[in-house]
């Protein structure tokens, strides 16, 4: 090693640095120059950039070896070794400063000397070693993505990482030396009781330990954050527990995938009893016009020759009522279909909205003859709108068909419209049976009809049409129910 190793010789006494000069070269040291003044010593450094530097701490001049020697660890990694004959208390006192790595005295053998810078050298070449390597592992605990706290055997803070700063919200520097469970206790997320049994146990067993399940991290401003959390022992070479590294990962983005899932599968399941349930109830509401066709249809054959011409054509009539049922059902549940699947058409155009409606009203008029009055009111603003004319007649069409369908004969229907720049709002009124409080909820669900509606015919699904035409439009229904029932649609009106 001695050939490797460069010294620079700081002393003012001539011969007595000659004579060390010669010695730690026979000994194999390269010994390029020697510096008789702080000032010299300081060139001399920068310049050969020797590892070892010998200095007579009571060099002469402007600056003694002490203060030489601070100015040279101030600017180089330099090993420094003190030379003197003598030195007070406060001489030593000042050289510690500086931390060197050995003092001789000037009545050293060269063995001695030679010993002296070989321990020291090998001892900085370990330190150098020993640091690079705690860089490059500060480096990497710094860059990984997991929180890591270390702790001494009593379980006091004596490192943490900048992800465990930012999770924690403690900074290292206060965290050190105050107790883990203070910087990351942990908790049950249901119970809420601080959990440090296993903490305990890896310090008395030495086992790892790793905790997962409903476990939350409590950060310094009182945030609880889902954590799996894994500790280890530190261990000696006598296999003595240390310390405690903990290891937390935030898993924040875990569980919200997990409740994502979970509603997902709540939600499949949903709609699988939904479509089920619609099976179930268009299959039923088949069924019963079927069940028309058929016994009007036997009947007919068993007992047409019997039966005058009148009876002939009432039961003639109810198959094609019934037929008629069937048409308008399967037509409503094909719309249906079509709504939940995405494949409703959405062509809005410019409508003369006065027009449509007076023309509306006349066709329900015409439909609910004198038995009921559609009474329309044009409460002004822009004639033209920018709507999809054919949602718009299923909106208005099943509102106007239910009001007439549940109101007593003789009564009145008031359909209004006003458009705005914005909006166009049309309120269908009547004084029929109303909504009871049980069915609001459900109240556009398929196949959802009132509980009072009673023997009143209808296949449920109007206004479950109307939600969807009204949703296509960006649009919002609203409705009350005190004495008979009011609907309001509004809808985006450019």
């Amino acid at each position: 090693m001695s050939n490797e190793v460069t010294i620079l010789i700081v002393e003012d006494e001539r011969i007595v640095a000659k004579d060390i000069q010669v010695s730690l070269k026979q000994l194999g040291y390269q010994v390029p120059a020697i510096a008789s003044s702080g000032k010299e010593a300081i060139d001399k450094v920068a310049q050969l950039r020797p590892d070892v530097v010998l200095m007579d701490i009571n060099l002469k001049g402007e600056m003694d070896g002490i203060e030489t020697a601070k100015h040279i660890k101030n600017s180089f990694d330099v090993l420094i070794i003190y030379l003197t004959a003598y030195a007070d208390d406060n001489t030593l006192e000042r050289a510690k400063e500086t931390k060197p790595i050995g003092y001789i005295l000037k009545s050293f053998k060269i063995r001695e000397l030679h010993e002296t810078i070989q321990v020291a050298v090998a001892k900085h070449l370990i330190e150098t070693k020993l640091k690079k390597h705690e860089q490059w592992l500060a480096t990497v605990l710094k860059c990984i993505g997991d929180a890591v706290i270390a702790t001494d055997v009593n379980g006091l803070v004596t490192y943490m990482n900048l992800t465990a700063e930012e999770l924690t919200g403690w900074q290292q520097k206060e965290a050190i030396g105050k107790s883990l469970l203070e910087v990351s206790p942990i908790i049950n997320s249901k119970t809420t009781i601080n959990i440090q049994n296993h903490i305990n146990k890896v310090l008395k067993e030495g086992g790892a330990s790793c905790l997962t399940d409903q476990i939350v991290l409590v950060a310094k401003n009182g945030v609880e954050i889902p954590v799996a959390e894994y500790t280890s022992p530190i261990l000696d070479d006598t296999e003595k527990v240390t310390g405690l590294v903990i290891n937390f990962r935030d898993i924040t983005e875990i569980k919200q995938a997990e409740i994502e899932i979970r509603n997902a599968l709540i939600k499949g399941k949903e709609l699988n009893e939904s479509k089920s349930q619609f099976i179930c109830n268009t299959s039923h509401e088949f069924r019963t016009p079927l069940a028309t066709i058929l016994s009007s249809a036997d009947l007919l054959e068993q007992y047409s020759h019997r039966w005058i011409e009148s009876k002939k054509i009432e039961h003639l009539h109810r198959i094609q009522n019934a037929t008629e049922h069937m048409v308008k059902l399967l037509d409503d549940v094909l719309l249906v279909n079509k709504a939940e699947i995405g494949r409703w058409e959405f062509k809005p155009a410019l409508i003369k909205l006065l027009d449509f409606c007076y023309g509306l009203v006349q066709e329900m008029q015409a439909i609910a003859g004198n038995k009921y009055t559609i009474k329309f009111i044009n409460q002004g603003g822009h004639p033209v709108v920018y709507l999809y004319e054919k949602l718009l007649r299923h909106i208005l069409n099943n509102l106007l068909s239910n009001a007439i369908k549940y109101s007593p004969q003789g009564g009145t229907i008031e359909f209004s419209v006003v458009c705005s720049e914005i909006a166009a709002i049309f309120t269908v009124k009547d004084n029929g049976i109303g909504i009871p409080e049980k069915d609001r909820k459900q109240l556009f669900q398929s196949f959802h009809r009132g509980s009072n509606v009673g023997a009143t015919s209808g296949t449920g699904l109007g206004l479950t049409i109307v939600k969807e035409a009204v949703d296509i439009h960006g649009g919002e229904i609203a409705f009350t129910s005190v004495e008979g029932t009011t609907f309001t649609v509004t809808l985006p009106s450019q």
